[in-house]
């Protein structure tokens, strides 16, 4: 039995979810940011929250099945250009991920603590998402550059 074809379509279908998850996440965050206190705040950044959590275990799917990739086909790690700038840029996305995840659980525990139901959200809740959200754009920035090596594909 051949990995490659099941491998690469989980990878492919983890990389759709975690770029359009991502960038709705973005999407939502940038207009709960925007938002003026009112009752649609704790339901948005609710979905916001849910979204995030698609992304991360997306983001983790790409990576297993792109390292079950290296290892079961011999592509090994880092031995030619386009995928080993591939594979730093994994890396990178999940040191950020690793860098990000106190704070991000701390938004998520400041979330549940929201009463149920519309309301505002607390400025605590703003500003936590205000530190993660640059972190977000750089890791959708990064999951779109490893798209395009793999269509362009360097030598």
């Amino acid at each position: 039995m051949t990995w490659r074809e099941p491998l690469l379509t989980i990878h492919v279908l983890a990389i759709i979810v975690w770029i359009g998850f991502g960038f709705f996440e973005l999407w939502l965050g940038r207009i709960f940011m925007k938002g003026d206190g009112g009752a649609a705040e704790a339901p948005l950044i609710r979905l916001v929250y849910r979204a995030d959590l698609i992304v991360f275990i997306a983001t983790l799917t790409a990576f297993a099945s792109g390292t079950a990739m290296a290892l079961l086909l011999d592509w090994g790690f880092f031995q030619n250009t386009w995928l080993g700038i591939k594979q730093a840029i994994m890396f990178a996305v999940l040191a950020i991920v690793l860098f990000i995840l106190p704070p991000a659980l701390k938004l998520g525990a400041l979330i549940a603590a929201l009463p149920e139901g519309p309301g505002p959200a607390t400025p605590e809740i703003k500003a936590q998402y205000a530190r993660l959200e640059p972190w977000y754009v750089a890791m959708r920035i990064a999951a779109v550059a490893a798209v395009v090596l793999a269509i362009w594909r360097p030598a």
